[in-house]
């Protein structure tokens, strides 16, 4: 096997840690995620899509968090913001919130810390909560981080005994949203463990296969995988293939 790598993950120096956005990035393509997320060999082109994406979580934060008026090129999210100003209690914006495999709460670098969820803004009126996670994209049917985020938010603020989550989908103007009470914790951790064990497996086995998609050709930047169409196999070997899906270059 050629260029070996190893990651150092569940090492001492590097203690395993994930996240939903690792879980997400593992099930589209186990050899990206490696390649772009942990080895850093490939970095995503910023897309105009993506940039708007940033800029509009950025500018809604400081309206949310500081009163700073939104730019102008934004101000048609006007409402967005009054609709968060307007929900009593006190406001967290980009919150941080880490736990440790002991499901306590810790903080964000804290060295122990094993699953970490950011949440744009969540608002803390005992015994409920409310939370947002703003969305730039099309419209995607998925609670699973809505509940990770609930899941959290129970852990850090022990006075919370329900959680309103919801994606305010900015393009589409629209909202999806889901309730969780505390007692839904232990059936929330048990519905993502399948997937859990499968990215600690790929960490401490370091397989990674390339899983080929219809992004694969033109949009993935990882052109040591020879399902990439600017595809560049290591050492000039043209018979190479993603048999392994191990270290090799990614």
């Amino acid at each position: 096997m050629n260029n070996v790598i190893s990651l150092g993950i569940g090492k001492e120096n590097k203690p395993f840690s994930w996240s939903y956005s690792k879980i997400k990035n593992f099930d589209s393509c186990p050899k990206k995620h490696q390649a772009v997320d942990l080895l850093k060999l490939f970095k995503e082109e910023e897309s105009d899509v993506l940039r708007w994406g940033n800029e509009v979580h950025d500018g809604l934060a400081k309206r949310v968090r500081d009163g700073t008026p939104l730019p102008f090129t934004m101000k048609h999210l006007e409402p967005v913001a009054a609709q968060v100003l307007s929900v009593p209690g006190r406001r967290l914006v980009e919150q941080q919130l880490a736990i440790n495999k002991d499901f306590q709460p810790c903080a964000w670098f804290a060295r122990d810390a094993w699953f970490r969820i950011i949440a744009d803004v969540i608002v803390l009126n005992p015994p409920v909560a409310f939370a947002v996670d703003y969305k730039t994209g099309k419209i995607l049917h998925d609670s699973q981080q809505l509940a990770l985020l609930a899941a959290c938010v129970f852990l850090h603020h022990p006075d919370i005994n329900a959680v309103r989550t919801e994606f305010w989908w900015i393009r589409e103007d629209e909202i999806t949203k889901e309730n969780f009470r505390r007692k839904d914790m232990t059936s929330i951790w048990r519905g993502i463990w399948p997937k859990y064990l499968e990215l600690k497996n790929a960490s401490e086995t370091g397989n990674y296969p390339a899983k080929q998609s219809g992004l694969c050709k033109d949009y993935c930047p990882v052109v040591t995988c020879s399902y990439n169409g600017k595809y560049i196999p290591p050492n000039g070997d043209n018979n190479d293939r993603n048999n392994s899906g191990r270290f090799s270059q990614a």
